[in-house]
């Protein structure tokens, strides 16, 4: 959960509303954990929380007060997952819980920066995309599907193992894109089923001729991963939203995608194993208006 936690706080914190809108955001996408004294991610919830909100400068008293109760009452360091650790981990856990207490009441320090606009929509309903596919599977270990670039590669890895190149194509089109809480952009495509094998870049004449489109998960994308995953529009489709809504009933929310920052690199696999309720179209005419 704190890993989870981290992404989520540093991205709604940018959003201009006050710091009690921010935790009851937060505890909007983890109401049991937020809410449920006994559910088992109770105490971590608010920890992190408090940590994080201090972190991004969000002066949420509330949630700072809820975690310094938790450490002043020693009920996190009685969780079962913590009494099975020995006692030198304990203490380093009781230790960093005092430090985070002596933080907490502190005066933040700075002012918190927010989103001055909306963030910049890098695509739009109806785009036709494609993107390269990576060769060699290096950026995507252990995994069967094939992956886009990695938009994290740093110079770093490339020093180790290289640059990454290109295998093959992929496609996707936008069946839906929403700036969540009107500031934070998250987009939902469908991708074409298979790789396409082709030295040059698909076209859009071609991809409407194709058949086999899937339903995937949203996702974030900013300009520097638009440009880090070599993102191209080839051209767009007029969307009717009401029929979207039929072909795809279990379309995932985008808010999660949004508050968790979670990168539509996720979304792109090609070949990566369905779900047994996945949901698929076999031509773009379905979904276009006439």
């Amino acid at each position: 959960m704190a890993r989870d936690l981290k992404p989520m706080v540093r991205a709604i914190a940018k959003i201009p509303v006050e710091p009690a809108r921010v935790v009851e955001l937060a505890c909007e996408m983890y109401p049991e954990a937020s809410l449920d004294p006994n559910d088992e991610g109770h105490t971590t919830f608010w920890l992190v929380l408090a940590d994080q909100l201090y972190n991004w400068r969000v002066d949420a008293r509330e949630a700072f007060e809820r975690a310094i109760a938790i450490v002043d009452s020693g009920v996190d360091i009685q969780l079962p997952l913590h009494q099975e650790m020995g006692p030198a981990d304990v203490r380093k856990r009781e230790k960093s819980l005092q430090k985070l207490r002596e933080k907490l009441v502190q005066p933040i320090d700075g002012v918190r920066k927010t989103l001055a606009a909306p963030e910049k929509l890098t695509m739009e309903l109806g785009d036709i995309i494609v993107f390269p596919l990576a060769k060699g599977m290096i950026v995507v270990p252990g995994k069967d599907a094939m992956g886009t670039l990695n938009p994290y590669w740093s110079r770093a890895l490339t020093a180790r193992f290289g640059k990454q190149e290109q295998q093959d194509w992929g496609a996707a089109v936008l069946v839906k894109c929403e700036l969540i809480f009107g500031f934070l952009a998250s987009y939902c495509p469908i991708i074409l089923d298979r790789r396409l094998y082709l030295d040059e870049k698909p076209t859009r004449e071609m991809l409407l001729a194709h058949q086999g489109w899937d339903l995937t998960m949203p996702g974030t994308c900013s300009s520097a991963h638009f440009k880090r995953l070599q993102i191209e529009k080839v051209g767009r489709i007029k969307i009717d939203p009401d029929v979207i809504e039929q072909k795809f009933p279990s379309m995932y929310g985008l808010r999660n995608a949004a508050v968790k920052d979670i990168s539509i690199c996720e979304s792109l696999y090609i070949g990566r194993r369905k779900p047994h309720n996945f949901e698929s179209i076999q031509s773009l005419s379905e979904i276009t208006l006439s």
